[in-house]
């Protein structure tokens, strides 16, 4: 790092902030931004290429990609066998679990 540089940016960025007020934004951007980037660039050595190009055709995660997400129908039918199944093991709903543990009618 060039402490010349970020010295004269440090100086150039005091020139707005007048209050605390200033300073308290200021640090949440800052931030925010170095955060940003620092996850970004993460994701950049993670995934091996950077954020506009394509990846290659060997790799299998992507930004910005898609995947083949459950339908509500099978996450319904996936609850309810939860529920029949916790229905066997319990012996009782779970509503009934619960009020049984916490005694309340």
């Amino acid at each position: 790092m060039d402490m010349a540089k970020l010295q004269e940016l440090a100086n150039e960025f005091a020139k707005d902030i007048k209050t605390q007020h200033d300073l308290n934004d200021f640090s949440k951007i800052l931030t925010k931004l170095m955060v940003e980037t620092a996850l970004n660039a993460e994701l950049t050595e993670h995934l091996g290429y950077e954020t506009h190009q394509n990846s290659p055709e060997d790799v299998k995660n992507a930004r910005h990609g898609t995947t083949k997400k459950p339908s509500n129908t099978q996450l319904n039918s996936a609850a309810l066998i939860f529920r029949h199944h916790l229905h066997i093991v319990l012996g009782c709903s779970f509503i009934e679990f619960l009020k049984n543990i916490y005694r309340v009618s």
